[in-house]
């Protein structure tokens, strides 16, 4: 469970395995953790957006959330850590604003954004048995 939390709450991992990020970088010169903030910068259906965001909570081995502090999509991912069958088993809690967007067509991106975030954990896990 510790190398799972290990690279999952670091940053500078995201463009590895996150498909959407294209770069991250720290932006504090503090190790990551509580406080740690980045500038990332995605490639979303709708061309390139970027967000600063900042650790908000740092628990090693049980949970770590991040939410974005500044651009045009905002959201809070919180991921929780437990273990399972002698493995991890990795949960996220997301909240995304949609800013934009009418109510009809928000259920169709957050079909999409979950296809998403699933595939992206599929990367991961991948990466992550590989190691």
């Amino acid at each position: 469970m510790e190398a799972v939390f290990d690279y999952v709450s670091t940053g500078e991992n995201f463009d590895e395995w996150n498909s959407a990020v294209k770069k991250i970088k720290r932006i504090t010169d503090k190790p990551k953790g509580l406080g740690s903030k980045y500038i990332m910068m995605r490639e979303l259906p709708h061309g390139k957006v970027f967000n600063e965001l900042e650790v908000i909570e740092f628990k090693p081995n049980e949970e770590f959330i991040i939410k974005t502090t500044s651009g045009e999509t905002t959201f809070k991912y919180n991921y929780i850590f437990t273990p399972k069958n002698g493995g991890t088993r990795l949960i996220l809690e997301a909240e995304v604003k949609l800013s934009g967007f009418k109510d009809v067509i928000s259920p169709i991106l957050a079909r999409f954004i979950k296809r998403g975030i699933n595939a992206n954990f599929q990367t991961l896990k991948n990466i992550l048995e590989k190691n």
